[in-house]
């Protein structure tokens, strides 16, 4: 019980620096939050939705659409389904921006 809940608390503390990270411009650091945050729980879809974003804002089409892949792979592994709505319309919205 507790392992689960300092992990828990763990995820929630990565998601909270993201968010400051990314609120305050620095997308370099929030990035590589999201990344952490990702690796603790693959599930998060979130995470990844918010990971596409910075991609794609910063012009990383490829590296967006990677990430989506990502999030695909582990949901179908862990969940045997596709990700949610949200998270395939952003990928088809960076998929066709050029």
């Amino acid at each position: 019980m507790k392992r689960e809940e300092l992990r828990s608390k763990y995820v929630g503390l990565l998601n909270k620096m993201a968010e400051l990270y990314e609120a305050r411009g620095a997308s370099r650091k929030a990035i590589a939050s999201y990344k952490a945050l990702i690796e603790t729980d693959p599930l998060l879809e979130g995470a990844y939705q918010r990971l596409m974003t910075l991609y794609s804002n910063l012009g990383k089409r490829s590296a967006a659409l990677k990430v989506y892949d990502a999030c695909r792979k582990a949901v179908e592994a862990e969940l045997e389904t596709e990700p949610d709505k949200v998270t395939t319309s952003l990928y088809k919205k960076i998929l066709e921006s050029s």
